[in-house]
């Protein structure tokens, strides 16, 4: 198993999606923190004006405690590398179908469920992989963006701890995003049936149904992943979830949509 999943991790270290989709966030990260050291002014009466360390990342708790307004710039960028995972996912699963290649690998590694939880591991671990990088390089950029024209107040072990932890927590939810994007591939047998999917979900459940029918928002993916990565209780539409229902239900999905995914391709013609 370890062999295969090093296979499967190089395959995709190798492709050239990968390859854009980190220039494409890391271009992008490198932008903003640009943009906002060029813009930054300390001397002015409005804090907003000024770039803060604190910035990048306060819980409520701690934004009230500190007088500021917790802005949490990280999360914005890892909603963007999240949408550059699910692309991922998708693509790692679905390009195989497309090229025709399913079929041979099979001669050689005939065991369907052994395979296909390598490949979503492998996903997962890379799109991890993606995530840390990109946000590794913003949160040291602006760090040092704060550092030379900047305010660094309010920065002591605890919020760099609580910053670790969230990002921690992000880093697992990339790689469950990933996963569940995989497995929609497979169960759709293509990249594009997988986005098509994502794409009608939020369209149709978030968007459409769940403020028409309320009680379904406790268990749409993007409040519940949105509590697991603050860990604090987020509300929608009348209904809060905390961060620990949030992550039960997000762990449930992916068991729930993987293991649909595994079924399919045990059972079904793959030509």
């Amino acid at each position: 198993m370890i062999r295969l999943l090093g296979s499967e991790v190089r395959r995709l270290l190798h492709r050239r999606t990968l390859l854009w989709l980190t220039f494409v966030m890391l271009g992008l990260v490198v932008t903003i923190v640009v943009i906002n050291v060029a813009q930054s002014d300390t001397t002015t009466l409005n804090p907003s004006d000024a770039m803060r360390t604190t910035d990048l990342w306060l819980t409520q708790a701690a934004a009230r405690r500190l007088g500021v307004d917790a802005v949490n710039r990280v999360a914005t960028i890892s909603v963007l590398c999240y949408i550059m995972v699910v692309v991922l996912g998708a693509t790692a699963i679905g390009a195989e179908y497309r090229a025709g290649t399913v079929t041979t690998v099979l001669t050689w590694e005939p065991r369907r469920v052994r395979l296909l939880v390598a490949r979503l591991l492998a996903a997962a671990f890379v799109s991890m992989m993606l995530f840390v990088v990109v946000h590794v390089v913003f949160v040291g950029g602006w760090a040092l963006g704060a550092q030379a024209s900047g305010v660094t107040t309010g920065t002591g072990g605890d919020f760099w701890r609580d910053l670790i932890v969230a990002l921690l927590r992000g880093t697992l939810l990339a790689g469950m995003l990933a996963v569940l994007s995989g497995s929609f591939a497979t169960l759709g047998r293509n990249t594009g049936a997988a986005l098509g999917i994502w794409f009608g979900y939020l369209v149709a459940v978030e968007a459409i149904l769940s403020p028409q029918v309320k009680a379904t928002t406790p268990w749409i993916l993007t409040l519940n992943a949105a509590a697991f990565y603050g860990w604090e209780p987020t509300s929608l539409n009348g209904h809060t979830v905390s961060g620990g229902a949030g992550t039960v239900r997000i762990v449930l999905y992916v068991l729930v949509v993987g293991a649909a995914a595994l079924v399919t391709f045990t059972r079904r013609d793959v030509t």
